[in-house]
């Protein structure tokens, strides 16, 4: 790297190909990656892949496609299944969110500056994150084509035509990721042109602000009909909005470091703050006056985004990480010596590598307790019912996250999984009229109340709900007392996961 941060685009690459690789490796090392939603996500996958020939699964689920956003991983996966093991075919999604990440980075820098720089490959510090560890991989892959958007939208400025045409396209790409990254993607094309925009009002260049309004918004505007034309409300969409305590903002912006080591993450988020800081303060990073404004508008948003809204929560959760890659395409060496850029690069790949292998022995550790569970599931009859008690504390991301694997019965036993995410205007995949009454009946708050918590007005209803299973899965976070009932037969046990099979010639309970 010299002293403007540029350097061969052939060592740019080889740079990311080394840490792509490294930065894969937990991926290749686990059956099932750790991720809150994963399961059930990889799930509907199996579903989507067996398209109503399994008598088994289609009494049970209805698949329901629409032009909806959210949908790249249900594009993607079910055809790499195809020449692919299907768990293998969800690693391969999650490595290409990764690599999106990454990439859109790097060229959003290249774009800007036209040349190449090992400063953007900083974002690998970044990919893996709090908002992975719970499962949102459609966002993130949405994060790098939006990212990408970007690029193309710079890159191609003195093109209009094809702008226009490579926009648009990543604009849909990013729309069917998930729709906050394709809003994202709009808010960035906005921020970089806010310094032309209000030029032409300060001028009272009326037709050039009609142009390049027009511009702008050409590329939007089909996601934007898609999603008024496919959207419609689900279960909870008409809760409103509702924002969390404002100081939980600066807390959030820490989530882009957050995964199982607080000490060490807390210490290398601080030391990297420190050295973007360092480097602004000593004139040692400058920051790109177009980006730096699209950086602005997207944190002008964060401050004042919900923190749910149509039925989503923890949607302002999602925008830091985002922050973080942008802040990095943005900003650029100067002045740097060779000794400087080297103890500099040295460090942040020491720490990219640290934070790698921490990953990769919480992963594996995951594994080891994910295994015995799978292979449960796996005993369970072909085409199950198997209901969830899911404890107070059972949702949460952390280093073996459990509430959404019992859903690994629909894989492999062609199972009924109450719990399999159906949402309208989130997934297409519903449940046919008999098995949504039957899915009601067994809400896993209600069966744990009713059933592990014995509260009296809940007990009835969790009793009878078992009449109508084969199976239940007991989960939480903290230890799960063992159930007694007389019914109930231990399959699995271990302190926070049992699970049961229901034997229908028993009573379970007055």
């Amino acid at each position: 790297m010299n002293q403007g941060g540029e350097a061969p685009g052939r060592r740019v690459a080889t740079g990311f190909a080394l840490l792509l690789v490294l930065a894969l490796l937990p991926l290749a090392s686990v059956r099932v990656p750790p991720l809150l939603d994963y399961p059930n996500h990889l799930a509907r996958m199996h579903i989507l892949l067996d398209a109503g020939r399994s008598d088994l699964l289609a009494r049970a689920y209805e698949i329901r496609w629409s032009l909806l956003p959210n949908l790249a991983m249900d594009a993607v996966v079910p055809l790499l299944a195809r020449v692919m093991p299907l768990d293998l075919a969800g690693r391969c999604f999650v490595g290409l969110a990764l690599a999106l990440m990454a990439a859109g980075a790097v060229l959003v820098d290249r774009a800007v500056r036209r040349s190449w720089s090992l400063w953007p490959l900083a974002a690998f510090l970044l990919l893996y994150n709090r908002i992975l560890l719970w499962g949102f991989v459609n966002y993130l892959a949405g994060l790098g084509v939006a990212l990408i958007g970007l690029a193309l939208w710079i890159g191609l400025a003195d093109r209009p035509g094809r702008r226009l045409r490579a926009v648009a396209v990543a604009a849909l790409a990013a729309y069917f990721c998930h729709v906050v990254a394709f809003g994202l993607l709009a808010l960035m094309i906005g921020g970089v042109e806010l310094g032309a925009l209000w030029s032409a009002v300060r001028g009272r260049r009326w037709s050039d602000l009609m142009r390049l309004t027009a511009a702008i918004a050409a590329p939007l505007v089909p996601p934007v009909a898609l999603w008024l034309a496919a959207w419609r409300p689900g279960p909870g969409d008409g809760g409103g909005l509702a924002w969390a305590n404002p100081l939980r903002k600066i807390d959030l912006l820490y989530s882009v470091f957050d995964n199982y080591s607080r000490p060490f993450d807390v210490a290398g988020f601080v030391v990297l703050v420190l050295l973007v800081g360092f480097g602004f303060w000593r004139g040692r990073l400058t920051l790109d006056r177009r980006l730096g404004a699209a950086l602005a508008v997207l944190t002008a948003v964060y401050l004042v985004m919900p923190a749910r809204m149509l039925g989503g929560s923890g949607v302002d959760h999602r925008l830091p990480v985002m922050l973080g890659l942008l802040l990095i395409a943005a900003t650029r060496p100067v002045g740097w010596s060779r000794r400087g850029a080297l103890v500099v690069g040295g460090a942040v790949l020491a720490l990219f590598i640290v934070r790698t292998a921490v990953v990769e022995a919480a992963w594996l550790g995951a594994d080891r307790i994910y295994r015995p569970i799978l292979a449960a599931l796996e005993r369970l009859p072909r085409g199950s019912r198997l209901a969830v008690a899911g404890g107070p504390s059972a949702v949460g991301a952390g280093a073996a996250p459990l509430l959404h694997l019992p859903t690994y019965a629909v894989i492999a036993v062609d199972a009924f999984v109450p719990t399999e995410f159906t949402y309208a205007g989130q997934q297409p995949l519903g449940l046919t009229p008999a098995f949504a009454a039957l899915a009601d009946a067994a809400e896993p708050e209600d069966l744990w109340t009713g059933l592990v918590a014995a509260a009296p007005e809940k007990r009835a209803a969790a009793l009878a709900a078992l009449d109508r299973y084969d199976a239940l899965a007991v989960i939480d976070r903290r230890p799960v007392p063992p159930l007694t009932l007389p019914c109930l037969r231990p399959l699995y046990e271990m302190p926070q996961f049992r699970l049961y099979a229901i034997d229908h010639a028993a009573a379970c309970g007055p």
